[in-house]
């Protein structure tokens, strides 16, 4: 056909060896050396990413990235600390989140793994790597188009990336032009090729003319292996049979192996085979020529469809966090200078397999840094204590990455320049060290580091050794880090701890509850009271002898059981008085409407007298001037 190169062209996609393979490595840039600060900073990210489980969630926004492009950013995901920035890249998610249809990210590939072979003067693109290069700035063309259109109003950040698309269209035009879809250069990359093409499509016609003749006029197909010519050696010729060679006059090209087979060239083609075989020359170093041109273009260009690549990843990159966002229910939240306000706030792996079992997602809604800088949650085993700070970390994360969090967007987070998280479950550290030596470890870099623009994440607080050192110690730990204005989430069972919390104007107790109908935990989150573990009920349920129970309570002591007590009541009394706010706010409500009903019966009444005031001033004034007309009448008359 006319698209058709020759096998040079065809050959260079195939034959690039080992050599080849070691140029489409993809290059890899290098990193500056870090400093130990920096060294240290990423370490505690890495650590508190960990210890939250950061990795499953982005798995999810995995799914929904197209392109290679948009899977390296991904990849590179990394926490900022400049409120700026983080501000813009939200932006754009939320922008990304309205948009009613899709990018176009069609053919598009990572330029970048043809870098070593565009910079190789010795050797141009073949033109199926020219083709992937072609597809990329098409695709650039095509989502440059796709933003430009938009609204500048509803999605001003994403109009903004426009900008950043070069499809390098001058390039584009001379692909398009030279190389064909199917990777080939095409008949129409340049009037020599296609005149050395024309006469080669001439030149095959006449060929198989005269063999087909010769054929017909001396009667020789008997002769021949196959009726229709073969090209060996580059040149048409007749396969004869072996042992009737001597019957079909021309020159032996080659023999099959074993001779089964003779090859032989006609003296008739002998002359047009050479004038092709010349041609075929031609063609190949016309192809050359094209393509090196070509890659001349594209090593022109190379910087412009880098940086046209890398925007291009990041344009799917921020597509696939709109997606995601939407399908599991995350939102873009505000940020502020210093609280942390969350919102129905949820886990999202969890909300996801409730899901599955036809369940509703648990929410709950928590505040740092405003009234209290300490979140104290207890409650329930397996009640739901390390997921709500693995939530409070994720969404500190979430955001500083970016990316939409699991819970309202009425939700506000501060832009954190530490954040730590010490978390029992999957707590590890070297080899004979224990879980507590390694929870003071965690503390005693807390104490040093923290300052009002840390996130803390503490579990289990004071476990693992004796109740009333723990105690002491995680007071003391706490108290400190209020001095500094960190914002800390606790898990903790110590009484002191809740007790601590009651007694200090910064910190707060949280309590995760439990469902006494069900004897399970309830997952709901509630402010202002300490939780209770629930073991005895929990085994009482589970069904342990009665008169353990008994043996248990009586243990227990008297005071712990007042204690246990006093926290029943005083959550029942909380319940009561939040239920007397909410029916006094209720009662609140509807004398604000009956005022402001009466208040609007009121204005609509002085409107309607307004009305009628003005009615019957013009029904006087009407009166008068027929009055004067009449008196004016009767004058003249006299």
């Amino acid at each position: 056909s006319d698209d058709e190169s020759s096998d040079e062209s065809k050959g260079d996609a195939k034959g690039m060896g080992k050599k080849g393979k070691r140029n489409k490595k993809k290059r890899e840039p290098k990193e500056p050396p870090l400093s130990p600060e920096e060294k240290a900073r990423r370490a505690r990210e890495t650590r508190f990413l960990g210890a939250i489980g950061l990795a499953k969630v982005t798995a999810e926004v995995k799914e929904h990235v197209q392109t290679t492009l948009g899977k390296q950013v991904l990849s590179r995901m990394k926490l900022l600390y400049d409120a700026e920035q983080i501000a813009a890249v939200l932006e754009q998610t939320r922008e990304m989140m309205r948009l009613s249809k899709m990018l176009p990210f069609e053919d598009l590939h990572d330029p970048s793994v043809l870098h070593d072979r565009v910079q190789n003067r010795d050797r141009p693109l073949d033109p199926r790597e020219m083709r992937k290069l072609g597809g990329t700035l098409a695709a650039a063309r095509d989502v440059k188009a796709f933003l430009e259109e938009l609204s500048e109003e509803s999605a001003p950040r994403l109009r903004a990336l426009a900008a950043h698309l070069d499809p390098v269209p001058e390039l584009l035009e001379a692909l398009e032009r030279s190389i064909s879809q199917d990777g080939r250069v095409h008949v129409r990359a340049s009037e020599r090729l296609e005149a050395i093409r024309t006469r080669l499509r001439a030149l095959n016609d006449e060929i198989h003319r005269n063999l087909e003749g010769m054929i017909r006029e001396q009667g020789i197909g008997l002769a021949l292996h196959s009726l229709r010519p073969v090209m060996r050696k580059d040149r048409f010729v007749l396969a004869v049979k072996g042992p009737k060679a001597g019957e079909v006059e021309g020159e032996v090209v080659t023999k099959a192996k074993g001779g089964g087979i003779v090859y032989k060239e006609p003296a008739a083609i002998k002359q047009l085979n050479d004038e092709q075989l010349t041609l075929g020359k031609e063609e190949k170093a016309e192809q050359r020529r094209i393509l090196g041109e070509l890659t001349q273009l594209f090593r022109d260009a190379w910087e412009r469809i880098e940086r046209t690549a890398n925007t291009l990843g990041w344009i799917d990159f921020t597509q696939a966090k709109a997606l995601f966002a939407l399908q599991a229910g995350f939102w873009v939240p505000q940020l502020s200078e210093g609280a942390l306000e969350l919102k129905d706030a949820f886990h999202p792996l969890i909300a996801k397999a409730r899901k599955k079992d036809g369940a509703g997602a648990v929410t709950f809604s928590l505040t740092l840094g405003s009234d209290h800088d300490v979140a104290l949650i207890s409650g329930p085993k397996s009640g739901g204590k390390t997921v709500t700070l693995r939530t409070i970390g994720l969404c500190a994360a979430l955001a500083q990455s970016g990316m939409p969090i699991p819970a309202s967007e009425e939700s506000k987070l501060p832009v954190f320049q530490g954040l730590y998280a010490d978390i029992a479950e999957g707590r590890a550290g070297p080899a004979g060290r224990s879980a507590f030596s390694l929870h003071l470890t965690r503390i005693k870099e807390v104490l040093a580091e923290a300052d009002e623009r840390s996130l803390i994440l503490l579990d289990e607080l004071g476990n693992g050794t004796e109740p009333g050192e723990a105690a002491a110690l995680a007071q003391a730990a706490l108290e400190a880090l209020v001095e500094k204005k960190a914002k800390v989430a606790a898990v903790t069972h110590l009484p002191a701890l809740k007790q601590f919390a009651f007694s200090h104007a910064r910190a707060e107790n949280f309590a995760l509850g439990w469902d006494s109908d069900e004897g399970k935990p309830s997952y709901a989150l509630s402010q202002g009271q300490p939780g209770s573990s629930f073991s005895l009920e929990s085994a009482r349920r589970a069904g342990v002898p009665a008169e353990v129970m008994s043996r248990a309570e009586t243990l227990l002591g008297e005071q712990d059981r007042l204690g246990e007590e006093l926290t029943a009541h005083l959550r029942t009394l909380i319940g009561q008085a939040e239920q007397r706010s909410a029916d006094a706010t209720a009662k609140q409500k509807e004398a604000q409407e009956a005022v402001a009903a009466v208040e609007r019966e009121r204005k609509s009444i002085d409107a309607t007298k307004q009305a009628i005031s003005k009615e019957a001033d013009l029904e006087m004034e009407e009166r008068f001037l027929k009055l004067q007309r009449v008196v004016r009448k009767a004058v003249e008359e006299l």
